[in-house]
């Protein structure tokens, strides 16, 4: 890990200010104009919402201040993107492992055609009832047509209500937070999913596990390094 330091080399960026690029951009899907229409959901290609500067932080990482130690990280990514998965695993299990110092703000960015925008407005609408992750485990690149009778199916494996689900996967508040995540792509000028912003480091593209890490560590030096075992603050064990 002390070696993949040399690889964080960072490009500044005028907007948003503040905010600065990791050199290395790794490997992404959908690596298109999103904002042209062609192949991207009708949430993405046709949003025009602007994010006042005052609200930015906390449409990016969910909150707007947080304790020392704590290492805010947003993701944008489509269920149907394969490099999206290798490094949702990784960050799930630095996550995990860091004992509350990573908060991780997953943003739905559908561009992979219809089932990716259903299956954003499903993990999202099963947010609102508390059951999102395991919709996440589920609905990540699933073989299976997402037809009403499947997402009842696992509305049910969730134990949520599956009518319920479907009313909020067409709501208002569903369209809001698809918008929103649209316009912060928008502002950073993402190419492709998946991407990242570790503080104020954006990152496009799958990169090396021991890059993410030592990210995470100049992030938050109290993050762990991979497989180390450390007290958990929260129980003192």
């Amino acid at each position: 890990i002390d070696r993949a330091t040399d690889d964080l080399g960072f490009i500044p960026m005028d907007d948003p200010p503040g905010f600065r690029r990791l050199s290395l951009v790794g490997s992404t899907s959908g690596a298109i104009n999103p904002f042209a229409g062609i192949g991207a959901s009708v949430e993405v290609a046709e949003t025009d919402e602007v994010i006042p500067e005052a609200d930015f932080c906390s449409a990016l990482f969910g909150r707007t201040s947080f304790q020392p130690g704590i290492a805010p990280v947003a993701f944008f990514s489509d269920y149907n993107c394969p490099n999206c998965e290798l490094l949702a695993e990784d960050l799930n299990a630095l996550a995990a492992e860091a004992h509350g110092g990573v908060h991780l703000r997953r943003h739905k960015w559908p561009i992979l055609g219809a089932a990716s925008e259903t299956s954003a407005r499903a993990a999202i609408a099963a947010g609102w009832q508390g059951a999102q992750s395991s919709f996440n485990r589920r609905l990540q690149r699933t073989s299976f047509a997402l037809s009403e009778a499947y997402l009842r199916n696992v509305g049910a494996s969730a134990e949520i209500d599956p009518d319920r689900l479907l009313v909020d996967m067409a709501s208002d508040a569903t369209r809001r937070e698809l918008r929103t995540s649209a316009a912060l792509v928008k502002r950073f000028g993402f190419p492709g999913t998946p991407a990242l912003v570790v503080g104020r480091t954006i990152v496009v593209g799958t990169i090396r596990t021991a890059t993410l890490e030592a990210l995470f560590k100049q992030s938050n030096p109290q993050v762990p390094r991979r497989g180390e075992v450390v007290p958990d603050p929260r129980t003192g064990g």
